[in-house]
């Protein structure tokens, strides 16, 4: 995943839960420093519970209202601060940097 995709999918994460969750899952791997890691767990923490709560909810086809209300500001938060780790780190190659030369 280059950085300009990461970024656009940090903005756009908590639109509604299943665009959080596909983040969350995309973004696990992307770097294996402590720093990162913890900022993931964060993000998963929040996508687990409101996984557990829209499962626990019998799986509704509309959960704006709840994921809005009781969620949201929250993977908001942990996105942006996965974002932040990530820009410190450095680790996301630019999209015309040869894949051998990515870190």
């Amino acid at each position: 995943m280059n950085r300009r995709i990461f970024e656009h999918q940090t903005r756009e994460a908590a639109n509604d839960f299943r665009s959080f969750a596909k983040f969350v899952a995309e973004t696990e791997f992307l770097s294996d420093d402590p720093r990162y890691c913890a900022a993931w767990f964060e993000a998963e923490t929040v996508n687990a519970a409101a996984l557990a709560e829209w499962e626990g909810q019998g799986r509704p086809n509309d959960w704006e209202e709840e994921w809005q209300r009781t969620f949201r500001a929250d993977a908001v938060e942990v996105a942006q601060a996965l974002r932040s780790t990530a820009a410190v780190l450095m680790e996301f190659p630019f999209a015309d940097q040869p894949s051998d030369q990515r870190s």
